[in-house]
């Protein structure tokens, strides 16, 4: 007995790709790119960028993860009930912990997302970010102040110098001219 198609959106919360989907029976018939994504890339660690997006589709509990994004390669997720959520994997250092719509499974059965975290931002989390010493708009910023600090010395130099000049002048006096 067939069902009528159901028309599903899906969308990457990395890169912003958003697709349009005809699934019938959870099978998908057809696909339509409404938004290009793939621009936007993570700007951590891959793994900690994922669980941080699972994380946030967990919490609004509409969206269920169905594939990886096709442009960046980050969680792809549905706005339906329909499809079957796939359960994420995370890799880490010691093994791969897989992330399903209600709970965490890892090598040793079910872990809380408590413990997902801290194992996640152990192996992956930046504990100094290069990139703060790197910032064009600090550097910038830096390079007006340092002209304006220039400026501000030369006219100050400048003030001091002429005033020198006027306090010899005044203390030497002016000599009469003689005809």
């Amino acid at each position: 007995m067939p069902s009528n198609p159901q028309h599903i959106t899906v969308r990457c919360f990395q890169c912003h790709r958003e697709e349009t989907w005809q699934v019938n029976q959870g099978e998908i018939l057809q696909r339509e790119i409404a938004q290009e994504g793939g621009a936007r890339q993570p700007a951590g660690h891959p793994t900690l960028e994922s669980w941080e997006i699972l994380k946030r589709i967990r919490m609004e509990k509409i969206w269920r993860v169905v594939e990886p994004c096709p442009s960046c390669a980050m969680p792809f997720a549905a706005k339906q009930a329909r499809l079957v959520a796939m359960d994420w994997p995370l890799t880490l250092p010691d093994c791969t912990v897989y992330v399903g719509p209600d709970k965490n499974m890892g090598p040793d059965g079910p872990m809380s997302d408590e413990e997902v975290d801290r194992r996640i931002k152990d192996a992956y989390a930046e504990k100094f970010k290069v990139r703060s010493l790197v910032s064009p708009t600090g550097w910038f910023q830096a390079g007006i102040l340092l002209i304006f600090v220039a400026i501000f010395l030369t006219w100050l130099f400048g003030v001091i110098c002429l005033s020198q000049f006027y306090i010899s002048i005044y203390e030497q006096g002016i000599p009469e001219i003689a005809h």
